[in-house]
């Protein structure tokens, strides 16, 4: 495969003659011709009729046009790609995040993040699984930490498995048990985040057929664990979020066992940006040296 052939194919159809391609691309018209010739050759179709007036595509050529186009145009990804895995590169992202993410993640892997890539611009939006969905739907990030359910449409690569844990206060009955049976949730008075907030724990409840005893809703997670800690209720929180949380409190496995799976949602246009595949890429491998067991 001549690439060189198709990109002289493509200006020739674009100029409309030998000359005009031969005038963009900077040689002769006969080292134009050549190289049209050539790839016919190679492909044993006729790509172009020629005339006095000019050049023409034949209906092999229209068919072949657009495939050859977006070949050049995923050759022409793959350089600006490799120029930006190679931290030569300039641009922005934009990252959609909750907050656990966002907290025990993000400093670290923006931090490594930019010193590989200083000509990178990071830009953070931190909300709910809701607020994450909307960004990426709407085109205000271009990239997002996600679970599956709030990736909508955008490609969703898995990076880790959080356990779901039960908080209790520390001097609940079931304080120093080994777990958390799930049943048990419907006998307590829980303390939740709010629907658009809180997929994960309402998943796990639903799944198990437990209606949970909702006695407060809240969409901060921080407002939960200080309820909780006031004796209030119970609740089922991702680990991940806990972490640097456990004054306070005591930490279950659910039985019997949940998680949620962290990952990044890369939009449609995210798809096309070098500097968001770079960034993409390197996230995938700081989880994977950071994440310890959960890493996917």
């Amino acid at each position: 495969m001549n690439l060189k052939r198709y990109r002289f194919f493509v200006q020739t159809v674009h100029s409309g003659s030998f000359s005009g391609a031969a005038e963009a691309l900077g040689c002769t018209q006969s080292a134009v011709s050549q190289m049209i010739t050539g790839l016919e050759k190679e492909l044993g179709v006729t790509l172009l009729r020629r005339s006095r007036t000019g050049i023409r595509l034949t209906e092999e050529g229209k068919l072949l046009l657009p495939e050859i186009e977006g070949l050049l145009e995923a050759q022409k990804r793959i350089e600006e790609l490799c120029g930006a895995l190679r931290g030569g590169e300039r641009g922005t992202v934009v990252v959609a995040s909750f907050s656990s993410v966002a907290v025990h993640w993000l400093p670290g892997i923006f931090k490594a993040f930019g010193e590989a890539h200083p000509g990178v611009e990071l830009r953070l939006n931190t909300g709910d699984y809701h607020d994450v969905s909307q960004w990426l739907e709407s085109g205000a990030a271009n990239v997002g930490f996600a679970t599956p359910s709030c990736a909508g449409n955008c490609r969703f690569i898995p990076l880790y498995r959080d356990p779901l844990l039960a908080v209790l206060p520390p001097d609940h009955p079931l304080a120093d048990a080994g777990e958390f049976p799930v049943e048990q949730m419907e006998r307590e008075s829980f303390l939740g985040l709010l629907a658009a907030s809180d997929q994960d724990a309402r998943d796990y409840l639903t799944s198990a057929g437990i209606e949970p005893n909702i006695r407060l809703s809240t969409k901060d997670d921080y407002a939960i664990l200080a309820m909780v800690r006031s004796g209030l209720g119970i609740s089922i929180m991702q680990e991940l979020l806990l972490r640097d949380q456990t004054e306070g409190l005591r930490l279950l496995p659910l039985k019997p066992r949940a998680y949620r799976t962290i990952g990044l949602a890369v939009t449609e246009e995210g798809e096309k940006n070098p500097v968001v595949q770079a960034f993409t890429a390197f996230v995938g491998d700081w989880v994977r040296e950071n994440g310890k067991e959960g890493a996917i």
